[in-house]
């Protein structure tokens, strides 16, 4: 039996609709998403990386982790071998990571960051942290804390929801790193 959502929809909008379009929590999420990644892309742009999302990501685990086997970051950032390969590429031009293969598996290629991509990271760490800083320059430490809570509630309901054979699987998401960990908290800026 369906359960009925915790909260009663009280916006004005159609009769018929649970949750009026412009404020359904999937609309709100897609444009806070397509915010924080039109952000995120500037940020790095300002920081003089002409890098994509995915790309940092590449890197952000590369740095968190250490060198690591193409599959094993295929397997971290939740992409297949062809979009990390063209990701790696495009990593390789740039001067950021090496590829190297592997003794015994001369299929496998290691990925290392260069000195370059080491420096990226101060860079990257800094400008980035700075932009999340002020996204959330609104929000209490408890109230991120909340808002992390309930996204996290909706993945876990999609998961359950998999697990007993509804719907398709979640896409793969970056596991915790300790270094991720404590950079979640979020840094106060001077109000």
């Amino acid at each position: 039996m369906p359960q009925e959502p915790p909260h009663e929809c009280t916006r004005a909008g159609p009769k018929t609709s649970l949750f009026p379009l412009e404020h359904s929590p999937g609309r709100v999420l897609h444009r806070a998403n397509v915010a924080m990644r039109a952000g995120l892309l500037r940020t790095l742009r300002d920081s003089g990386f002409e890098l994509s999302i995915e790309e940092w990501v590449v890197l952000s685990s590369l740095w968190d982790y250490g060198e690591m086997a193409q599959p094993d970051l295929g397997d971290r950032v939740g992409k297949d071998r062809h979009f990390v390969s063209r990701l790696l590429d495009s990593l390789e031009e740039r001067r950021l990571v090496v590829r190297r293969g592997v003794k015994d598996d001369r299929r496998i290629k290691r990925v290392k960051l260069t000195a370059e991509g080491e420096k990226a990271k101060e860079v990257l760490s800094r400008s980035l942290s700075h932009y999340l800083s002020q996204v959330f320059s609104r929000f209490s430490q408890a109230d991120y804390d909340a808002f992390l809570q309930g996204l996290e509630k909706i993945i876990a309901w999609h998961t359950e929801q998999h697990a007993r054979g509804v719907g398709d699987p979640l896409p793969t998401v970056l596991p915790s790193s300790p270094a991720r960990a404590s950079s979640r908290k979020r840094v106060r800026t001077q109000e």
